[in-house]
């Protein structure tokens, strides 16, 4: 699937190098970062509410309470999350695009490789528009690559059936 984008869309292939002041403070720009791509953050640049999806690269810079916008295949399974090499810090929104009336199909995801993260800080994760009432996100650091931010998908509550 192609994102559909508003405003200023720009298609490279490589690297997007951003220096400080290249992107407004008010601005919140959503970034799609293809596998093998890199964004780069030069110098001292911290963005706030900046939306990150696809499997590629952010070089350097800091983000603060970013979205992470998980990618889907056309068989709804989910592609690995961004590499991150900069810091990211604060409240992360991730957004899985699913909606109640195409809601996130079963088997649900287990160890899906959210974000890979070089700094260590604690990070308050929630998720979003996974498309079921009882449905929930639980996200961890990997026991074997604490760098790597994983989550596992899973059904709340029970059912019980009286025949």
């Amino acid at each position: 699937r192609t994102p559909h984008y508003g405003g200023a869309v720009a298609l490279r292939t490589g690297t997007l190098a951003v220096t400080n002041g290249a992107i407004a403070a008010t601005m919140k720009p959503t970034v799609h970062i293809a596998e093998g791509a890199t964004w780069q953050l030069r110098g001292d640049v911290a963005l706030t509410n900046v939306t990150v999806s696809g499997s590629g690269t952010v070089e350097g810079g800091m983000l603060t309470d970013p979205t992470l916008k998980v990618d889907w295949t056309e068989d709804d399974d989910p592609l690995d999350g961004p590499v991150f090499t900069g810091t990211v810090m604060g409240k992360v929104m991730v957004d899985f695009g699913h909606t109640e009336e195409k809601p996130m199909l079963r088997p649900y995801p287990k160890k899906l490789l959210i974000a890979t993260c070089s700094n260590n800080d604690r990070l308050i994760l929630k998720a979003k528009n996974i498309g079921a009432k009882q449905v929930h996100a639980t996200f961890y650091r990997d026991p074997e690559d604490n760098t790597k931010i994983r989550c596992d998908v899973a059904q709340l509550g029970f059912t019980v059936i009286f025949r």
